[in-house]
């Protein structure tokens, strides 16, 4: 018999005692009642007791664990960054697109594209706008540092940056380019000007994360081998460490294998394994470009935009003669697709929030665990569904749970979200 069970009697037997007599039986049920309620009260609190006693003794032998590998010189903690599952919370984790739905601090990805498709322009471009805090074809952008690796004809780079200034009207643009090759392969000390000339940038402008942006991986390989999977470990653990020791993104620009078909990075697979997101540049009809995301951990694949070259007249040389260059400008197209992006996002986030309210406890609170379940059985995939689309599916999940976040209908509190 449960305690609330015990309350209702005992005032039953208040209430009997004053209008009628009570018998000897009626008595001893009630004290045998008010033991037992009693009792499951003391059980209660001892079991929480316990489970307070066994969280403390469970959070010191943590530390403790942690205490002894720094006591005895280990290298683990520095080395690796190890966390206890326990201590894990979503808002730790939670990704940090400076441009959204695309790029995150720590992340890594690659621009691929053949000769002539503008993916240098295409870079150079993106990293101004992040520089600038300038939203992107559609998408709204956090402004962050930029470090622009120009390892391949880093004078064109230096030009394209002054026309895409004067297209857009902009005078001060804090992006740092370094118009040398670098050596990512052989040569640990260039990894670590990056990285420590970011940190400075970050001290001195009080900014986090960043963008680092490596073009070409050719001109930035050193002695090593494309087609190595070994040697471009070596390169893609150089883009690591750099994002480990900044919290800033890497991109990296690359060429495309098989001529473009596929869209695949050219050379060694260990590049296409390492990178949270793989973009490619394919040329279309009319001089219009389109920037498709053909594989991602965190955002969606597909086309993300559109854009066409636009000269710039830059300057005269000595000889008088126009000094011209390219820009690149989101086409209608580019930005249909942009509207459509957005309108499919506010689809999204409704199947999202549905998911949400179909799960919620009394007290508007749900596991994340259990709005993910509910999403996944709302949106039934095929039989035959790969696990690429299941992926793209908990990808459209997440990027649901951001968007909600942002605007503010739901919150986090702990591993749980609550309707606000």
């Amino acid at each position: 018999m449960g305690c609330f069970e015990g309350v209702r009697l005992m005032v039953g037997f208040k209430l009997a005692s004053i209008m009628d007599g009570v018998s000897n039986e009626d008595i001893a049920r009630y004290h045998a009642l008010r033991l037992e309620a009693e009792a499951e009260g003391l059980a209660a609190y001892v079991a929480r007791q316990a489970s307070k006693l066994a969280k403390t003794a469970a959070a010191r032998r943590r530390k403790s664990v942690m205490g002894a590998l720094e006591e005895f010189g280990s290298s683990f903690i520095s080395s690796f960054r190890p966390v206890w599952a326990t201590d894990l919370r979503l808002d730790e984790i939670e990704i940090a697109f400076f441009i959204d739905g695309m790029l995150a601090d720590g992340g890594f990805s690659v621009l691929s594209g053949t000769p002539g498709s503008l993916k240098t322009f295409a870079a150079i471009d993106l990293a101004c706008h992040v520089q600038a805090g300038m939203d992107w074809h559609g998408r709204k952008v956090r402004q962050r540092p930029v470090i622009y690796v120009a390892a391949e004809r880093g004078e064109e780079v230096k030009k394209r940056v002054i026309a895409w200034k004067q297209k857009h009207g902009i005078t001060d643009l804090d992006m740092l380019i370094t118009p040398k090759q670098v050596d990512f392969f052989g040569k640990w000390a260039d990894t670590l000007d990056i990285a420590d000339t970011m940190r400075v940038i970050q001290y001195f402008f009080q900014a986090k994360g960043g963008l680092v942006i490596i073009d070409t991986m050719a001109m930035s390989l050193g002695d090593g081998d494309i087609n190595s999977n070994q040697d471009v470990k070596k390169f893609t653990d150089s883009c690591k460490d750099i994002m480990s020791k900044t919290g800033a993104h890497v991109m990296v620009v690359h060429h495309v294998s098989d001529k473009g078909e596929s869209g695949k990075p050219m050379g060694a697979t260990a590049l296409s394994g390492a990178v949270d997101a793989s973009f490619v540049i394919k040329e279309k009809a009319d001089d219009v470009r389109e920037l498709k995301c053909i594989k991602a951990n965190n955002i969606e694949t597909g086309v993300y935009t559109h854009f066409k070259p636009t000269e710039v007249v830059v300057g005269r040389s000595r000889d008088g003669v126009d000094v011209k260059t390219l820009v690149v400008d989101q086409c209608e197209e580019g930005k249909t697709r942009a509207k459509k992006l957005l309108d499919n996002a506010d689809s999204r986030d409704g199947h999202v929030l549905a998911a949400i309210m179909a799960t919620v406890d009394s007290n508007n609170h749900v596991p994340l665990g259990n709005a993910r379940t509910r999403y996944i059985l709302n949106n039934p995939l095929p039989e035959d569904a790969t696990a690429e689309d299941k992926k793209r599916l908990d990808n459209r999940f997440d990027a649901g749970i951001r968007s909600l976040l942002k605007a503010l209908k739901i919150k986090k509190e702990g591993t749980s979200l609550v309707l606000t």
